[in-house]
């Protein structure tokens, strides 16, 4: 019974034009349609999260967006990403100051220029996103390496910047 009260929610909700943060369609500014990922600037000493950001801002506009990735010759807008901020810390803390959760966040500025003028088109603003792991339930094979937890707790944070930054553009721009 709740299954079925369930689908009929979910169905009537995006049948009325209703959607879930981060699912929802957004509106380019412009009508940009055709897009070019100029670069992300990665001040950090991870190396994976350059192209671990590019690749989910590729995906996450690719889903929401009415868009195409082509070279930059033939782009209406290019997009340049600058990670502001990556860090882990200590979330929550237990008898003896031993770390029971850490937190993994990443700050980042999207912002879009016009490939005529390079005028600003759109920026969001700082953003960030956060994860979170217990590292007494994980272990790094190499002391010094992140650990499994950590890197998912990385690409949660990742994940959900680029969801905000998206749902910043929001709808009717």
């Amino acid at each position: 019974m709740r299954a079925a009260a369930l689908i009929l929610m979910l169905t009537l909700s995006v049948g009325c034009g209703y959607n879930f943060t981060g699912m929802a369609p957004v509106d380019m500014p412009g009508d940009v349609s055709r897009l070019y990922l100029s670069r992300v600037d990665n001040p950090t000493l991870e190396v994976w999260l350059e192209p671990y950001v590019r690749t989910n801002f590729r995906d996450e506009f690719s889903r929401r967006a009415d868009i195409s990735w082509v070279d930059r010759e033939e782009a209406q807008a290019y997009v340049v990403i600058d990670i502001l901020n990556y860090r882990v810390s200590d979330g929550l803390t237990g008898a003896g100051d031993r770390t029971i959760r850490s937190q993994v966040r990443l700050d980042l500025d999207v912002r879009m220029y016009d490939s005529r003028t390079s005028d600003l088109l759109w920026s969001s603003g700082g953003v960030h996103g956060s994860g979170s792991y217990f590292p007494a339930h994980d272990q790094a094979s190499v002391p010094g390496e992140s650990t499994p937890g950590e890197r998912q707790a990385a690409r949660e944070a990742v994940e959900e910047a680029l969801r905000l930054a998206a749902d910043r553009l929001g709808t009717g721009f």
